[in-house]
Protein backbone atom coordinates (compact mmCIF):
# COMPACT_ATOMS: atom_id res chain seq x y z
CA UNK A 1 0.00 0.00 0.00
CA UNK A 2 1.41 3.36 -1.06
CA UNK A 3 1.73 5.98 1.65
CA UNK A 4 -0.35 9.13 1.27
CA UNK A 5 1.53 12.01 -0.36
CA UNK A 6 0.83 15.00 1.90
CA UNK A 7 1.89 17.39 -0.86
CA UNK A 8 -0.71 16.19 -3.37
CA UNK A 9 -3.56 18.20 -1.86
CA UNK A 10 -2.23 21.73 -2.20
CA UNK A 11 -4.83 23.38 0.02
CA UNK A 12 -4.26 20.96 2.89
CA UNK A 13 -0.49 21.12 2.48
CA UNK A 14 -0.54 24.93 2.59
CA UNK A 15 -2.54 24.74 5.84
CA UNK A 16 0.03 22.33 7.30
CA UNK A 17 2.80 24.61 6.10
CA UNK A 18 1.25 27.67 7.74
CA UNK A 19 0.95 25.72 11.01
CA UNK A 20 4.61 24.70 10.85
CA UNK A 21 5.75 28.25 10.09
CA UNK A 22 3.64 29.55 12.95
CA UNK A 23 5.25 26.98 15.27
CA UNK A 24 8.51 28.72 14.40
CA UNK A 25 6.95 32.14 15.12
CA UNK A 26 5.72 30.85 18.51
CA UNK A 27 9.20 29.55 19.38
CA UNK A 28 10.76 32.88 18.40
CA UNK A 29 8.18 34.80 20.44
CA UNK A 30 9.23 32.79 23.53
CA UNK A 31 12.90 33.24 22.57
CA UNK A 32 13.08 29.44 22.53
CA UNK A 33 15.83 29.32 19.97
CA UNK A 34 16.55 25.63 20.59
CA UNK A 35 12.99 24.83 19.50
CA UNK A 36 13.29 27.22 16.54
CA UNK A 37 16.52 25.53 15.44
CA UNK A 38 14.84 22.12 15.70
CA UNK A 39 11.95 23.27 13.50
CA UNK A 40 14.29 24.36 10.68
CA UNK A 41 17.04 21.78 11.14
CA UNK A 42 16.15 19.62 8.13
CA UNK A 43 16.61 22.45 5.68
CA UNK A 44 20.33 22.38 5.08
CA UNK A 45 20.71 25.97 6.31
CA UNK A 46 22.53 26.12 9.64
CA UNK A 47 20.46 27.98 12.25
CA UNK A 48 21.97 27.64 15.71
CA UNK A 49 20.75 29.11 19.00
CA UNK A 50 23.55 31.69 18.74
CA UNK A 51 22.59 32.64 15.17
CA UNK A 52 18.97 33.21 16.22
CA UNK A 53 20.13 35.29 19.21
CA UNK A 54 22.43 37.44 17.08
CA UNK A 55 19.95 37.84 14.22
CA UNK A 56 17.04 38.79 16.49
CA UNK A 57 18.99 41.00 18.91
CA UNK A 58 18.10 44.16 16.90
CA UNK A 59 14.44 43.10 16.86
CA UNK A 60 14.35 42.78 20.65
CA UNK A 61 16.07 46.18 21.01
CA UNK A 62 13.20 47.75 19.05
CA UNK A 63 10.25 45.61 20.19
CA UNK A 64 8.87 44.01 23.34
CA UNK A 65 7.14 41.03 21.73
CA UNK A 66 6.36 38.95 18.68
CA UNK A 67 2.60 38.58 18.74
CA UNK A 68 1.03 35.14 18.39
CA UNK A 69 -2.62 36.11 18.75
CA UNK A 70 -5.28 35.47 16.08
CA UNK A 71 -4.48 38.74 14.28
CA UNK A 72 -0.80 37.73 14.05
CA UNK A 73 -1.82 34.29 12.80
CA UNK A 74 -3.91 35.75 9.98
CA UNK A 75 -3.24 34.10 6.60
CA UNK A 76 -2.50 37.57 5.23
CA UNK A 77 0.75 37.51 7.23
CA UNK A 78 2.03 34.43 5.41
CA UNK A 79 2.75 34.50 1.70
CA UNK A 80 3.53 31.24 -0.10
CA UNK A 81 4.98 31.06 -3.61
CA UNK A 82 4.77 27.67 -5.28
CA UNK A 83 7.46 26.34 -7.63
CA UNK A 84 7.79 22.75 -8.90
CA UNK A 85 10.23 21.39 -6.27
CA UNK A 86 10.69 24.13 -3.72
CA UNK A 87 8.15 26.58 -2.39
CA UNK A 88 9.05 29.88 -0.78
CA UNK A 89 7.38 31.61 2.14
CA UNK A 90 7.46 35.00 3.77
CA UNK A 91 6.06 35.28 7.29
CA UNK A 92 5.47 38.70 8.79
CA UNK A 93 6.44 39.03 12.47
CA UNK A 94 3.73 41.16 14.05
CA UNK A 95 5.08 43.32 16.87
CA UNK A 96 3.36 44.76 19.93
CA UNK A 97 1.94 47.69 17.95
CA UNK A 98 0.47 45.47 15.23
CA UNK A 99 3.14 46.47 12.74
CA UNK A 100 5.09 43.94 10.70
CA UNK A 101 8.41 45.48 9.79
CA UNK A 102 10.34 42.20 10.32
CA UNK A 103 9.85 39.04 8.27
CA UNK A 104 11.00 35.46 8.05
CA UNK A 105 11.94 34.27 4.57
CA UNK A 106 12.26 30.60 3.87
CA UNK A 107 11.70 27.59 1.69
CA UNK A 108 9.77 24.35 1.79
CA UNK A 109 11.45 21.39 0.12
CA UNK A 110 8.59 19.45 -1.47
CA UNK A 111 10.54 16.19 -1.90
CA UNK A 112 11.80 16.25 1.71
CA UNK A 113 8.29 17.12 2.91
CA UNK A 114 6.87 14.17 0.99
CA UNK A 115 9.49 11.84 2.52
CA UNK A 116 9.01 13.20 6.06
CA UNK A 117 5.21 13.28 5.71
CA UNK A 118 5.22 16.85 7.06
CA UNK A 119 6.29 20.27 5.78
CA UNK A 120 10.08 20.55 5.97
CA UNK A 121 10.80 24.25 6.23
CA UNK A 122 14.11 25.99 5.83
CA UNK A 123 14.84 29.49 7.00
CA UNK A 124 16.84 31.66 4.62
CA UNK A 125 16.88 34.87 6.60
CA UNK A 126 15.19 37.09 9.14
CA UNK A 127 15.10 40.72 8.08
CA UNK A 128 13.74 43.95 9.45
Amino acid sequence: QKELDITSDTRTFVALLRNEVFSLVRALSRRDYAEAAAIVEGSGEEWTIRRFEETLAPYWEEHTEIRIDPAARSPSNTQVRQWPYVWEFTQILVDETGEGDWVLEGVIDIDKSREANRPVIGLRRIVG
